[in-house]
């Protein structure tokens, strides 16, 4: 099942986005936003939080290939600990800031 938005307008839906689907798909139309509470994954697919989805999704995660490896990753490290280390010396000053905002 392809799950895509869209848009009521003048009796037609307007597609949020391309499909290829051929010509005379049936397709169901919701009104309405998610029930409140019920959460969904950004294609907007039910999220599943039982044991086996989460088994599933730490699986998948686990066989991603590293994004840096080598010299990149000791470089990226230097610099993200560089930024906390500049962020840490701004933080009073956005302290005092907040105090002084009553």
């Amino acid at each position: 099942m392809n799950r895509v938005t869209g848009t009521f307008r003048n009796g037609k839906v307007a597609l949020d986005q391309p499909v290829d689907w051929p010509e005379g798909t049936h397709v169901v139309c919701e009104y309405g936003a998610q029930p409140e509470g019920l959460d969904v994954c950004s294609d907007g697919s039910p999220w599943e939080d039982t044991p086996e989805a989460m088994q599933r999704w730490v699986a998948w995660f686990d066989s991603l290939e590293p994004v840096f490896t080598g010299q990149e990753l000791e470089r990226f490290e230097s610099e993200l600990r560089s930024a906390r280390d500049e962020q840490k010396l701004l933080l009073p000053k956005w302290q005092e800031r907040i105090d002084n905002l009553h």
